[in-house]
């Protein structure tokens, strides 16, 4: 369910833009704004509604909030911030600006493109195996 009512405040933080929903959580494009004028994007991570009560998913959560916390890798976003405002549980993660793999390959498809560039391929794989190995190895 798209949020239309943004920006707004959540917490120390200001959503400004939905991002994603998943199985679990949804992810917003945020600012955390601070003292003298400083200001950084972030992403939030935001536990569905539905999940708000269930302890289990919200120790799952935060576990994974933990062991993500933990990793430091240049293919691994890093992990800044994480709370509760009322009984949403959130993840503040590092924003990675650039398109996302989903709108890249849509682009291709208005373009007709009939298959995804080994070279791209590769390279992505690559960068997704080194961050995989580095936490498995973590």
């Amino acid at each position: 369910m798209v949020d239309e009512n943004l920006p707004r405040r959540f917490g120390k933080y200001t959503l400004i833009r939905h991002l994603a929903t998943g199985g679990m959580a949804e992810i917003y494009l945020a600012l955390h704004r601070s003292i003298q004028g400083f200001e950084k994007l972030v992403v939030i991570k935001r536990i569905l509604p539905q999940f708000c009560q269930n302890d289990e998913f919200i120790q799952m959560f935060l576990a994974e909030a933990r062991i993500a916390a933990t990793l430091n890798h240049a293919n691994i976003i890093q992990i800044f911030d994480v709370g509760s405002v009322g009984r949403d549980y959130f993840i503040a993660m590092e924003y990675v600006h650039g398109e996302d793999l989903r709108s890249i390959v849509g682009q291709m498809r208005k373009k007709a493109f009939k298959s995804f560039p080994r070279e791209m391929a590769l390279g992505i794989s690559r960068g997704l195996l080194k961050g995989l190995s580095y936490a498995h190895d973590h």
